[in-house]
């Protein structure tokens, strides 16, 4: 898998990696069938609580459909020089994560460890540009990962 873009993590659980590996699998399977995805989000809220636990799912952010749209309404009143800063007052929401993973032009090629504590998520970009790998990133910051490295 050396060939493929890569996120670098520590973890410190191998039951941890095992539901992170278990989440990744289970997009590429899905994203197998069609790279760009709609409604990613909906596919792994059914089956949520195989991949992330209460407290895990708590790094993300939930918005009421009334949060959501303050916080828009608000976005849409500042500068362009302030923007970046209001949207990094609020974690990532789940929905927009896995939402923008399911649309990203890219596959998830697989996840493995490759020291005692350290893993790779291995990814294919398709096209350039491929959405980038931020989302992913995300996706396992919220099981308490850290990144390391990042080629791609």
């Amino acid at each position: 898998m050396c060939s493929f873009c890569f996120i670098k993590f520590n973890v410190n659980d191998v039951k941890i990696f095992n539901r992170i590996k278990n989440l990744f699998s289970y997009i590429a399977d899905i994203k197998n069938d069609c790279i760009q995805i709609e409604d990613l989000e909906y596919y792994i809220l059914e089956k949520v609580d195989e991949f992330y636990n209460k407290e895990e799912l708590d790094y993300f952010w939930w918005p009421t459909e009334e949060e959501n749209k303050m916080f828009w309404e608000n976005y849409k009143l500042l500068d362009e020089e302030n923007r970046q800063e209001y949207i990094k007052s609020v974690s990532w929401d789940f929905e927009t994560v896995f939402s923008e993973v399911g649309l990203g032009d890219y596959t998830i090629e697989g996840c493995e460890m490759i020291g005692e504590q350290t893993a790779k998520l291995y990814f294919n970009p398709i096209g350039y540009p491929y959405g980038g790998n931020e989302v992913l990133q995300e996706a396992l910051k919220a099981f308490g990962v850290t990144i390391v490295g990042v080629l791609g």
